[in-house]
């Protein structure tokens, strides 16, 4: 055998199959499209992906602006600090200094006479009336406007400023629409500043940013009291990664140009560099492996129906002396080049969409979009390319061999061989079944099964039937896939008697497997996926919402009437801020609720909560180390103790203090006469029924305990013996259609009774037409003005389980149509001389359109069937795991079964053209 005889045929094949593109580029356009659609979102993610990392370039430009280095002093002396280098932020320093770190001034680890330019970062209330608005913003104090930092910070209006003046950032003058010359005021009652110009921050998120000298920003920062440690940046000073090295050692964070430009490997991240590309390749491998299955499945009914037509050339190849693995070469290289130059289209249409995506994120998106500007990475060009040349030359391959092996003779008189019937991929089918089904037993005892055990092992076998599941889930996939062939020869037998367009449209499908199974798989897979996610969300959402606690009612605004500040807890003047909200919406209807303190910090306080009796307690809280030994306990066992479904301890925090009205919006419901009489004698109303015994329900009456503690300067209430401890009398009351974080209303004499500190708990707004995104933001500003006080509004939250589940449905029908498009197409291509036969015997011209949309119904509804009972066997075994499992998702199984075979074959039948007269004449 010559060494290089190989290499010359596959030359040759290659050949063959470029002459025959040429000759007739029409025969591989679908086949090229059918690869690009996936090629086109690969690449469109890549290049959406790299656009929002930055290159290194900007990387350092957005750290440094032009100088060379920022230093800032992060520990004692002698301390390591290690940094990372994708984030030089992020950093974990040996011996945190506290006090000693930040007493060191940054000139005294930098060598003499270094030029240095300090930036230092924190928040600031300011007031602006041009906008009537009012707000805590990043406050840069700095010479941020000098040009050392260009590219970091771009002066784009006006100039610097004055140590009277102030510059403002162009997100928070575009969104606020403050002008150069515009009056600011700086702290709640501070002076005003004038903006003498804006500053763009290119390279980062603007959601608001305010510039000064230390001067000008003063007031604001003391009101604030946030005032991050400086940041010396070296506009001229070049830092080795020696220097850089000796001063990680000494307590000081370091980011150099020089390095980073140059990193040595000591420097690199190892770590985060492997997971960010561990998660890269494997997204990389998922969308590759489905858009590899998808391709091959369409691809290959495409290459089946092309084999055909060409039989008769590659028999004459084959009469010459081609043999069959020339042919099965010729037919590879003909895929392999259509599938280049289908991930060339891809590769042209996915970097358009990404740059016009990015671009709408660029112009639309909302403030925390970031864009590095259009990135297109080279690597995955050639990924991409060389996924579709694989994806071409799999899909070609079986066709190829089957053409391969036909009679030499046969081919060149170019008639078929009749399709046979084939019982081993219904033994196959039948075999995977039972097999699946039994597969799947095993996993639905395994989900059972970890209900008994410990919970500390339960972990274990829930992971072990999760890999059962999926493997059974798979088996059951492909043994519909291989029934597919007989439940169509059963399709035909049953609907043949419906109409002639479901006798023809059936016995088509059955006869032709190799262009309908490959369809009908395609189809499946996405609904299996898209199902899957439809069915897991809408039963995720219902587990969350049974459990889903809020601090107001549906609609309402409300206030923490505790101040957002670090260190001991402030409260604010309720009724000042009362009076700002009626002020701003008079047509609410107020409410502020009390309650007893339980937060503290250095200073000494009294803390207050209430206690779970001994026999409320879970069975395996340990209320001597206050922890919950799982280890001789099942998961059943948790679940059917009411004890247990709120594992947080004895101790139970939120009390809230006030009378009948209080009591009613809590709860959602108007106060039965029981519960008006406890709260009215000086006692309290349980919202927690375990609070006041195991066996309590709605209306039992008993006691809830009430401790008090003092507290602070490092005594915690965890550690620390009640210096009050009173039994309240008090009845249970479920909340009507929603859960407060407040767990008991103490009244006002029993809060007394139990010596607690009450102090000022929320404030809440009620409205009929409720409160806009705007009106929230309104609230917002009102409240502001008298501290740190912030305003929400309770909304359901946004599932966008719609979104979701239609999302879901959108992508089934894109798939479907178009799978089921090319199965049509090449059935209408096939049948063409029996529509001329049919014609001549007097069918209606309707019918071709009534056999093409039987047809694409019938192969969508195989596949609609296959995805849906595949993906609600896998939700239901998968929601053995939770209690309460959630409700099954009937309506989207529904939804998922009827639209899309409806809608493909109603498109079906608007879109085929039926015979014309011309047509007829001809048959006759």
């Amino acid at each position: 055998m010559r060494p290089f005889a190989p290499a010359r045929r596959a030359a040759t094949a290659a050949r063959i199959a470029w002459r025959d593109l040429r000759k007739d580029p029409r025969q591989g356009a679908l086949v090229a499209l059918l690869v690009a659609l996936p090629a086109t979102v690969l690449m469109a993610v890549a290049v959406v992906t790299a656009s929002q990392q930055p290159t290194d370039a900007q990387r350092i430009t957005a750290q440094l602006g032009s100088t060379e280095a920022w230093v800032q002093v992060v520990g004692p002396s002698g301390s390591q600090v290690s940094q990372s280098s994708m984030d030089p932020s992020m950093m974990s320093i040996d011996d945190a200094g506290g006090a000693v770190a930040t007493s060191r001034d940054v000139s005294t680890v930098l060598p003499a006479g270094t030029s240095t330019l300090s930036l230092a970062h924190g928040n600031v209330f300011v007031a602006f009336d041009a906008a009537a608005a009012v707000g805590t913003f990043n406050a840069v104090t700095g010479p941020a406007w000098d040009p050392a930092f260009a590219g970091k910070y771009e002066v784009v209006a006006g100039r610097a400023p004055a140590d009277d003046e102030i510059m403002v950032s162009s997100g928070l003058a575009d969104r606020w629409g403050l002008q150069v010359g515009d009056a600011v005021a700086v702290g709640r009652g501070g002076p005003e500043r004038s903006v003498a110009g804006i500053i763009a921050t290119p390279h980062a998120v603007d959601v608001g940013q305010v510039f000064g000298s230390r001067e000008a920003l003063a007031p604001a920062l003391e009101d604030t009291g946030d005032d991050v440690g400086e940041v010396a940046y070296l506009p001229d000073t070049v830092l080795d990664w020696q220097a850089v090295e000796a001063l990680n050692a000494d307590g000081v964070a370091v980011y150099s140009r020089a390095v980073a430009e140059n990193p040595p490997r000591a420097y690199l991240d190892a770590d985060e560099g492997q997971w960010a590309q561990a998660e890269d390749v494997g997204a990389l491998v998922i969308g590759s492996g489905l858009g590899l299955l998808e391709v091959v499945l369409l691809a290959g009914a495409a290459f089946t129906v092309s084999m055909r037509r060409r039989q008769e050339r590659l028999a004459l190849l084959a009469a010459t002396g081609a043999s069959r693995g020339t042919l099965v070469s010729v037919g590879v290289w003909n895929g392999t080049l259509l599938g280049l130059a289908g991930g060339v289209i891809g590769v042209s249409a996915g970097v358009g969409i990404g740059a016009a995506w990015m671009w709408f994120i660029e112009n639309w998106g909302d403030p925390y979009s970031q864009s590095w500007g259009l990135h297109v990475p080279g690597p995955p060009i050639a990924a991409v390319l060389a996924f579709t040349a694989l994806s071409g030359a799999l899909a070609a391959l079986v066709p190829s061999i089957i053409v391969s092996r036909r009679d030499v003779m046969a081919g060149l008189r170019g008639s078929r061989t009749p399709s046979q019937v084939r019982r081993w991929p219904s033994v196959v089918g039948t075999v995977l079944a039972v097999s699946a089904v039994a597969v799947l037993g095993v996993a639905v005892r395994l989900r059972l099964a970890a209900w008994d055990v410990p919970e500390s092992e339960s972990y274990a076998t829930d992971a072990r039937a999760a890999q059962v599941t999926l493997t059974g889930v798979v088996m059951l996939f492909v043994a519909f896939i291989a029934l597919t062939p007989s439940a169509l020869r059963l399709a035909a037998r049953v609907l043949g008697r419906v109409s002639l367009g479901a006798r023809l449209a059936t016995r088509d499908a059955a006869r032709h497997y190799g262009r309908t199974v490959p369809v009908v798989a395609a189809i499946a897979v996405t609904v299996l996926m898209a199902g899957n996610v439809a069915l897991a969300e809408v039963r995720n959402v219902e587990v969350y919402e049974a459990e889903e606690t809020d601090q107001a009612q549906l609609g309402d605004a409300f206030v923490p009437l505790q101040e957002a500040r670090f260190g001991d807890p402030e409260w604010a003047d309720s009724e000042a801020l009362l009076g700002r909200a009626i002020a701003a919406f008079p047509d609410a209807q107020a409410l502020i609720v009390d309650q007893a303190q339980d937060s503290y910090g250095e200073t000494g306080a009294r803390a207050s909560i209430a206690r779970l009796p001994d026999e409320s307690l879970c069975p395996v809280y340990d209320s001597e180390t206050e922890m919950y030994d799982m280890s001789g306990v099942s998961r059943r066992d948790l679940a059917q103790d009411a004890r247990c479904a709120n594992q947080s301890g004895a101790q139970v925090w939120g009390l809230a203090v006030g009378g009948i009205a209080q009591l009613e919006y809590l709860i959602g419901r108007a106060a039965t006469d029981a519960e008006a009489a406890v709260l009215d004698s000086g006692g309290a109303v349980a919202l927690d029924p375990l609070l006041v015994g195991p066996d309590a329900t709605e209306g039992s009456e008993g006691t809830v305990r009430i401790e008090s503690y003092d507290v602070g300067g490092g005594a915690a209430v965890e550690t620390s013996e009640p210096v009050v401890a009173t039994d309240i009398p008090a009845i249970v009351a479920t909340p009507e259609f929603w859960v407060s974080t407040y767990s008991v209303v103490l009244s006002p004499e029993a809060a007394e009774l139990a010596d607690v500190n009450v102090v000022p708990g929320h404030l809440y707004l009620q409205r009929d037409a409720g409160f806009t995104e705007l009106e929230e933001a309104q609230l917002g500003a009102a409240m502001m003005r008298e501290g740190e006080h912030y305003a929400y509004v309770a909304r359901p939250i946004d599932w966008n389980v719609a979104l979701i589940a239609y999302g879901s449905l959108v992508a089934t029908l894109l798939v479907a149509a178009a799978a089921a498009g090319l199965a049509l197409g090449l059935a209408r291509a096939e049948a063409r001389r029996d529509d001329l036969t049919l014609a001549s015997l007097g069918a209606s011209p309707r019918l071709s359109r009534s056999v093409a949309a039987w047809q694409g119904g019938i192969l969508v509804g195989f596949a609609v069937g296959i995805g849906m009972v595949c993906a609600a066997a896998l939700d239901v075994i998968r929601a053995l795991e939770w209690s309460p499992a959630g409700e099954f998702a009937w309506d989207v199984l529904a939804v998922g079964f009827v639209a899309p075979p409806l809608i493909v074959g109603v498109a079906a039948w608007l879109m085929t053209k039926p015979a014309k007269p011309v047509h007829y004449r001809l048959a006759a």
